[in-house]
């Protein structure tokens, strides 16, 4: 190991000395038979090609994370037909409405867009009731309890993640009522598609017995406490991300729901 040191510290000082030098020459106005202009236009055009190098990696990146998100959609749609087609039929049969929920939400570049969900309430639910839910809403359903418990009521958005709407890790889309209350960082979560999980979306996998401690204030809370915090941890990880930690992301989602459903089954055993 320590040749390997040695070469790294000596391409750290021949890369210093050659910045001190090009600063001197700058400085002076010339530079061993190179004006200071042929040395700063050179330096301009170095910089030019990290940008346009910079640009085809990020090019390159969001096309596997594209191709990734469609194999992987696509391949579940598949996968999981027989069970989408009993959780419809479920859902249609124990209650009145739509098997689908169509809601419109704010996702990339800030456009809205239709967002496919398992219905989980009522269909005669009123459109001006807190469209946030918590734990003993009594709009929500007794299949749709279910559903939200363990997330199954998201498979739909399969759909949107094929369509482009989304991609399977990302900031979650927003309702246009909620996206108004964003501020101009927080906005930049959607410069990137929202997404079916997120640091924001683990973090928060029991939001709503969260919101069910905040009373009556449930929207009020969430706007204050619960979404600032989610977009926080969405707008860190979209910094620093990469596609092995979006499958990371996956993969600690699906066993963060897993586990979840298994503290709450174990709740319910008598004791």
């Amino acid at each position: 190991m320590a040749p390997k040191s040695e070469g790294s510290f000596g391409v750290s000082v021949a890369r210093g000395v050659r910045l001190f030098l090009q600063v001197s020459c700058l400085r002076s106005g010339y530079c061993g038979g190179h004006t200071a202009s042929a040395v700063s236009q050179s330096s301009r055009r170095y910089g030019r090609m990290r940008l346009r190098r910079g640009s085809l990696h990020r090019r390159a990146v969001e096309m596997l994370r594209r191709a990734f998100d469609i194999v992987a959609a696509g391949g579940s749609l598949v996968l999981l037909s027989p069970l989408l087609l009993c959780l419809a039929l479920l859902v249609k049969a124990t209650s009145p409405g739509p098997a689908l929920y169509r809601a419109v939400r704010i996702g990339w570049r800030g456009q809205p867009f239709v967002m496919y969900k398992f219905r989980s309430m009522r269909d005669d639910a009123s459109p001006s009731a807190p469209r946030i839910t918590r734990a003993g809403d009594p709009r929500i359903t007794g299949v749709g309890r279910f559903l939200r418990r363990s997330k199954l009521d998201e498979l739909p958005q399969f759909l949107n993640v094929l369509k482009g709407d989304m991609s399977l890790v990302g900031a979650r889309p927003q309702d246009p009522r909620y996206f108004a209350h964003y501020t101009a960082e927080q906005r930049r979560v959607f410069n990137d598609r929202p997404g079916l999980v997120g640091p924001g979306t683990i973090a928060y996998l029991n939001q709503a017995d969260i919101l069910e401690q905040a009373g009556a204030n449930v929207e009020e809370y969430y706007l204050s406490a619960v979404l600032p915090d989610t977009l926080r941890l969405d707008l860190d990880y979209l910094a620093h991300r990469s596609f092995l930690s979006d499958v990371t992301v996956i993969v600690k989602a699906a066993f963060g729901v897993l586990a979840a459903c298994i503290a709450r089954d174990k709740a319910r055993l008598p004791q």
